[in-house]
């Protein structure tokens, strides 16, 4: 895909085409639909056992002082389809009768506004979750993108008709924010709970786990390569002023944040150690932004 735009674009600017240029500002506003999405996350905490706030005697336990903790552990979250405004600003250059290009401001905000269970996990936080967790629950808020697109148009003139049917693709930078939100609650009930088994003091960890709660928030943010492409017609409502159509889907890049802090962790101050060492943190990860656009567009040729 990348090359073949890379391609396209230098096609363009030919000396033959350069010399018919024409130039048009464009404003559209219009629906998206944004499909699930499904985050694949980690963290750098380690199994309840080794938070000295929970287990004074942690440094009895095997793996607990590791340098790489949290290797292993993750847990995964889905969120349903969502459905927003978008608006876009360009300037465009028409080249030919057939071809023009484009550089767009394009700002889509998606509302997801859900709020979902964890799926599963793996590593020590699979432990959790089938030892001590009673709720864990991740929410996903609203997600926005600020993009700068660079789109190539092949365009269809129809003879005897105001209508222009168009065609294109091309790539861009996005900026992502998303608000995210995690709460993981430990059962009330110490009896309930397994974490610890085992361990000599294992009426000590049950009691100090129990009814505990972890609770982050924090707007994500990633910045990449997105590519789209674009479909529409325009028609000509007078000399230099066009209405259409254009329907576009756009894939947005990774999001990827270590932004995500619970504060309280298990009910106390975001670290593992009494000393204020070992901060921890959430790593949450998502490849599946994307969007389909349906907006109205109007052009002013000059």
């Amino acid at each position: 895909m990348k090359r073949i735009t890379i391609v396209l674009f230098v096609a363009l600017f030919v000396p033959t085409a350069l010399a018919q240029q024409r130039y048009y500002i464009a404003v559209g506003m219009g629906r998206h639909y944004a499909p699930g999405v499904d985050f694949e996350n980690t963290s750098n905490d380690r199994a309840s056992i080794c938070d000295e706030y929970i287990n004074p005697q942690y440094a009895l336990v095997d793996g607990c002082s590791v340098l790489d903790r949290g290797v292993g552990a993750g847990w995964r979250v889905a969120f349903d389809n969502a459905r927003g405004m978008n608006g876009s600003l360009a300037w465009g250059m028409q080249f030919t009768r057939r071809i023009r290009a484009e550089i767009e401001y394009s700002y889509l905000h998606s509302d997801y506004d859900e709020s979902s269970y964890v799926g599963g996990g793996t590593g020590a936080t699979a432990n959790k979750l089938g030892q001590e967790i009673q709720t864990s629950r991740e929410r996903l808020g609203s997600v926005s993108s600020n993009s700068f697109l660079l789109s190539a148009h092949y365009v269809v003139p129809r003879r005897d008709s105001r209508w222009t049917l168009y065609a294109g693709l091309g790539a861009g930078i996005s900026a992502l924010a998303a608000d995210y939100t995690s709460t993981w609650a430990r059962n009330s009930n110490p009896a309930a709970i397994r974490t610890g088994e085992g361990q000599p003091n294992v009426d000590e960890i049950r009691t100090n786990l129990a009814g505990t709660v972890s609770a982050g928030d924090a707007e994500l943010t990633a910045v990449g390569l997105s590519w789209h492409i674009v479909a529409g017609a325009d028609y000509l409502i007078a000399g230099q002023v066009s209405l259409g159509f254009r329907l576009r889907r756009i894939d947005f890049p990774m999001l990827e944040s270590q932004d995500l802090v619970w504060d309280p962790l298990r009910s106390h101050v975001p670290n593992l150690r009494l000393d204020g060492s070992e901060p921890v943190h959430g790593i949450i990860r998502t490849e599946d932004f994307q969007a389909v656009t349906l907006s109205m567009v109007m052009r002013y040729h000059f």
